[in-house]
């Protein structure tokens, strides 16, 4: 990967890649937030990718209760709601997953309280 800035318009950067993308995207920075409605999961993309969410009770890990549709996100900084309507007051897991055009899958992992 060879990174690239156009020094007359600053705005133009980009990166060119040679060869087959075998880099997994990271997903830094990773944090949830509950709100009244719903739990807010912030995070950092690292490159453009699909991302979806999965929440379990960290009592049960098995079960999904939660699941967000992968959705194509720019890198930089992101967020994704989760509807809380119906979760009780407990400690919850959430898995976010980004997939890139070639494959590669990153994910990171966010344990939160809700009270």
């Amino acid at each position: 990967r060879y990174p690239y800035l156009c020094t007359l318009h600053p705005f133009m950067k980009g990166v060119v890649q040679v060869g087959p993308d075998t880099i997994d995207p990271r997903i830094s920075k990773a944090k949830a937030k509950a709100g009244k409605r719903s739990v807010r999961v912030s995070f950092r993309l690292s490159e453009t990718s699909r991302v979806s969410t999965r929440l379990v009770a960290t009592a049960k890990p098995g079960k999904v209760l939660r699941r967000t549709k992968a959705r194509k996100l720019e890198n930089g900084a992101r967020s994704v709601p989760i509807p809380r309507k119906g979760l009780a007051d407990s400690r919850y897991r959430v898995t976010v997953t980004a997939k890139d055009p070639e494959g590669n899958l990153g994910t990171a992992k966010v344990v939160f309280r809700l009270d």
